[in-house]
């Protein structure tokens, strides 16, 4: 919340010159901003791997990148996973080493069976004792610490990745698309396409108030390959099809 905040009333910052093409020179300006966000990712508590295997993921993406508001699109996805990974890894204002460490371990372990018994033999511990030492350093239970891991990246994978549901579910080694989607219905409220449209349309919501970009780019931008298609779901949300939102909020603004 602290981020979008910030983003909302950042003032606009002109990049110097780092290429005679102005594709070329967004690009580099991205590359040197995930750079950034992978150091300070660390300095949070990220583990160094995690960090720049998600750094690479999203210099590669940009490279393929054809416009520049794909890629201002992309560098602010980019900074907010950066965020909430580190988020995810810390556990209070002065995390303990054994709550990084267990958090590293359940990020590397996600798509595969998590059981206390292995993750207290990583950490020299018997399950009893990790078990009792988790929840008092992090006030939460190891299950419910791995279930909400578990979510929360179905939650990423669903707003930046093109996995559909049943894959995201098999991935995080639930038994069937129902199983998965029951769970993340009782940790969000909402099934997974539900989730993904809501993100989509919020995200456009953001877009229209925040940047100059087209109705069309943002549709395109937040995965909707229909401008109409888009304007339909937009109005059924806020009532207002996005163009009238947009005034509305610029006069408001």
């Amino acid at each position: 919340a602290a981020l979008h905040t910030w983003m909302e009333r950042a003032p606009a910052i002109r990049g110097g010159i780092l290429a005679p093409e102005h594709l070329r020179q967004m690009k580099n300006l991205f590359i040197v901003t995930a750079t950034l966000c992978s150091r300070a990712a660390i300095r949070g508590g990220l583990d160094v791997d995690d960090a720049f295997s998600l750094s690479d993921s999203y210099i590669q993406s940009c490279e393929r990148l054809d416009t520049t508001e794909k890629i201002t699109n992309l560098q602010y996805h980019m900074v907010l996973e950066f965020t909430e990974q580190v988020e995810r890894v810390r556990r209070g204002k002065l995390p303990t080493k054994l709550a990084v460490e267990a958090a590293n371990y359940v990020q590397r372990h996600l798509s595969e069976p998590i059981r206390t018994e292995d993750m207290a033999r990583e950490f020299y511990l018997s399950r009893t004792h990790f078990s009792a030492r988790f929840k008092k350093e992090t006030g939460e239970t190891l299950t419910a610490f791995i279930l909400r891991e578990k979510m929360e990246e179905a939650k990423r994978l669903l707003r930046y990745s093109d996995k559909s549901a049943s894959a995201i579910g098999a991935y995080l080694g639930y038994s069937s698309q129902g199983h998965f989607s029951r769970v993340f219905k009782q940790y969000t409220g909402m099934s997974p396409s539900e989730y993904l449209r809501n993100f989509r349309l919020t995200r456009a919501a953001e877009l229209l108030q925040l940047s100059h970009y087209s109705v069309e780019s943002i549709a395109y931008s937040c995965g909707y390959q229909d401008a109409l298609v888009f304007s339909k779901a937009f109005k059924q949300k806020y009532g207002i099809t996005p163009l009238k939102y947009r005034q509305k909020a610029n006069k408001t603004g």
